[in-house]
């Protein structure tokens, strides 16, 4: 045991013994208090399991008084120890481990005091799913709103095992492309009214039960009939929705039921049903969302404000690859706009060490490889590959809202900005610009958005050739170039850092530009890898050059 973990014990026991609590045992590396815990008026005897003294694995909380553990089982893990307030984000100290382990007391204290004696009906409502106390997962791919018929798909995830997505019929063939067969009736039944467990006795156990206690929140005869229809209490997938949550049901039967359902002839098939309510076993599910907008936005304080706008990327490089995977994760490439990637070049194995694309890529489009790739990430995701020039589909370009400049090119972006404000200025449209570059060996990455007047333009911040304006590095540092082999000319040396630093930037300022398009905060910034060899100015807004041969010179 080192040092600190020595200190960290004695801290911890003389905090606990301090508050009453005494050893218990210790097995299989689980170290065991007893102790009580005081809320309102009810003293909680609990069992405190410490794995790790440091507490870099938070302690676990064990109700031991079998009624309380009863009230509470909402609000216990699949252990069965609490799920208190602060177990996971909680910064506990190690060099003072008797104060973090109050602290983890008094955290469960807050919960119990909240849970015991706090309780409302809003909270009920709340955590509705925690007391719904689910026996299988499923997954749901449905539009806001959505209720009536649907369909359960058989979707293949990660390890080989088969889950259920439940989807609306039009779009269940996106989610069982290669098990077609596999599909089966489901209902969403959508309540009028937030659900509460312990409104009418419960959900209970019996399709009797569920169906009784359904009728509370659903306004319509039509619906309820609909959902427990015998075709999907046979073999389908009843999916409750709520604005507090979103549940299923499906059902065991008995045998004698079995057997005189499969008799009955089809305009029958109700009667062995209703005979047997009481004895059909409720199966309850927990349904998790997969549709797209749901997965950008589940830890977001905010929907992205980049969902339905229309992004193109110039470059499917170090960079571009990146920043199409984070944009496709962020929001871009749904709600009917597709994200455009265009580059002219193949992958090759020189490209491996600083690209996301794998090595059975090598020789292939990187456009089109790179497309693909960004579908596996969702099947909803609207992404097209165009391999070829970004000159030669400027009429597709206009019609976008934002164009990503990922070549690295200083020709290709001078160009590209030439475009823009040529159209401009003949009363053409053409989205907003953000160029990306890595300057030096992978010292620092810089964005650069251009959106017109009065701001600069790409040429404004490059007056002469060589020159930057807002160049990060310090005076007398240079990019070292490596020549390759004839046909593949020089290239610039740098590790896969760069390229996250500047994919992470160019996200940040399409993040910002949509979430405010006239106020998209600054408009040049840099972020370094080397301080030794940079010299960043701060993020700014730089005017435009009064005698700017591209933003200010009369057009002809």
């Amino acid at each position: 045991m080192t040092p600190i973990e020595l200190r960290a014990w004695a801290g911890l026991n003389a905090a606990l013994k301090a508050r009453g609590f005494a050893f218990a045992q210790t097995r299989r590396g689980v170290t065991r208090y007893r102790g009580v815990i005081a809320s309102g008026k009810t003293s909680v005897a609990i069992g405190l399991c410490i794995s790790d003294p440091l507490l870099t694995r938070p302690p676990k909380v064990y109700i031991e008084d079998p009624a309380v553990r009863r009230r509470l089982s909402a609000h216990l893990n699949s252990d069965e120890s609490l799920c208190f307030s602060e177990a996971e984000v909680e910064e506990y100290d190690p060099y003072n481990a008797g104060g973090a382990i109050l602290r983890v007391l008094e955290s469960a204290r807050e919960t119990l005091d909240q849970i015991l004696h706090a309780s409302t009906l809003a909270d009920r409502r709340r955590e509705f799913v925690s007391y719904w106390n689910p026996d299988t997962y499923l997954y749901t791919d449905l539009p806001p709103g959505f209720s009536g018929p649907a369909r359960s798909c058989s979707w293949n995830v990660a390890g080989g095992r088969d889950s259920l997505v439940i989807t609306t019929p039009d779009r269940a063939r996106l989610w069982s492309r290669d098990k077609p067969g596999q599909q089966q009736r489901a209902y969403v039944l959508r309540a009028d009214r937030p659900f509460d467990i312990r409104l009418g006795g419960g959900p209970g156990k019996s399709l009797a039960s569920l169906k009784a206690w359904t009728a509370l929140f659903v306004d319509s005869p039509q619906a309820l009939a609909d959902a427990f229809a015998p075709t999907l209490v046979d073999k389908g997938v009843i999916v409750l929705a709520a604005e507090n949550g979103v549940v299923s049901a499906s059902f065991k039967w008995p045998e004698f039921a079995r057997i005189a359902y499969a008799k009955a002839p089809a305009a029958r098939r109700a009667r062995p049903i209703s005979h047997a309510e009481d004895q059909m076993t409720l199966n309850r599910g927990l349904a998790d969302s997969v549709a797209l907008a749901d997965l950008v936005n589940g830890r977001l304080d905010a929907p992205s404000p980049l969902i339905g706008k229309a992004v193109a990327v110039v470059g499917a490089g170090a960079i571009g690859s990146r920043v199409c995977l984070e944009l496709a994760r962020s929001g871009a490439g749904q709600a009917s706009r597709p994200m455009l990637v265009i580059d002219h070049e193949t992958f090759s194995t020189a490209n491996f060490g600083r690209h996301v694309l794998p090595i059975a890529c090598v020789r292939l489009a990187k456009a089109t490889a790179l497309a693909d790739e960004i579908r596996r990430l969702h099947p909803d995701l609207l992404v097209e590959g165009i391999v070829g020039d970004v000159f030669s589909v400027v009429s597709r370009l206009q019609a976008y809202d934002l164009v990503i400049d990922a070549t690295g090119s200083t020709p290709v972006g001078l160009r590209l900005n030439d475009l823009a404000v040529t159209l401009r200025q003949q009363g053409e449209s053409f989205p907003s610009v953000i160029h990306a570059a890595i300057h030096g060996n992978g010292l620092a990455a810089q964005t650069i958005l251009v959106t017109g007047p009065p701001h600069a333009c790409l040429k404004c911040l490059r007056p002469v050739h060589g020159e930057l304006k807002a160049n990060p590095l310090k005076a007398g540092v240079t990019t070292a170039y490596q020549s390759a082999t004839c046909g593949d000319g020089a290239h610039i040396n740098y590790a896969a850092p760069a390229p996250m630093l500047a994919a992470a930037l160019v996200v940040q300022a399409a993040l910002e530009w949509a979430r405010s398009p006239a106020a998209p905060g600054p408009r040049i910034r840099t972020r370094v890898l080397d301080l030794e060899q940079t010299a960043p100015a701060k993020d700014r807004n730089w005017p435009a050059e009064p005698f700017c041969p591209a933003c200010q010179a009369p057009q002809t």
